[in-house]
């Protein structure tokens, strides 16, 4: 039998944020089963919002590892981290990672999914999106720190200003559909 080998402390979060997030305290945490079972009970605690669990210490931190349960119909803007790389491992469900022109659209299309285990990487300065294409994933984020406001780093493109933010998010659907 797999034992819990870890604690979860709320992180102060703001009302308008779609994630609540909390760290994760332990010396040894395995992502297994049960951090995973938990990240899904706390979606279900926490309903419209997306879940975080935070490896690391502090914003200030060097490395920032986050275990993250995202839905389908919270949608995060198109951003660009300027000195930030990012790394994503999925483990559950269909996630379109979009890495795009600087008007917006589509340059090219990342699509991990459990059977595809891909480990996508974005450097910095690339505009990116992703979008789950299922009615959650759950995957292992990775970037460098220190952590920059999220908000700061976030752009309306040309083409999602041209269409609107839901037809922008339609388009980012579709287009992740029509490859899989």
């Amino acid at each position: 039998m797999i034992e819990k080998t870890f604690t979860l402390e709320p992180v102060v979060n703001r009302d308008h944020s779609k994630s609540m997030s909390f760290h994760v305290r332990g010396t040894f945490i395995p992502t297994d089963p049960i951090i995973v079972e938990e990240l899904h009970r706390l979606s279900l605690l926490h309903p419209g919002k997306n879940i975080r669990f935070l490896f690391h210490e502090s914003k200030s931190s060097p490395l920032h590892i986050m275990l993250i349960k995202e839905s389908q119909e919270l949608y995060y803007p198109t951003h660009i981290h300027t000195s930030r790389h990012e790394i994503h491992y999925l483990l559950e469900g269909s996630l379109g990672v979009h890495i795009l022109h600087q008007d917006g659209r589509i340059k090219y299309t990342f699509l991990p999914t459990p059977g595809n285990r891909q480990v996508t990487s974005v450097e910095p300065g690339i505009p990116h999106v992703t979008i789950p294409l299922t009615k959650s994933v759950v995957y292992l984020e990775i970037k460098n720190g220190p952590s920059v406001e999220f908000k700061d780093e976030c752009f309306i493109s040309d083409f999602e200003a041209e269409i609107g933010a839901e037809e922008y998010q339609q388009y980012l659907i579709s287009e992740s559909a029509s490859l899989k």
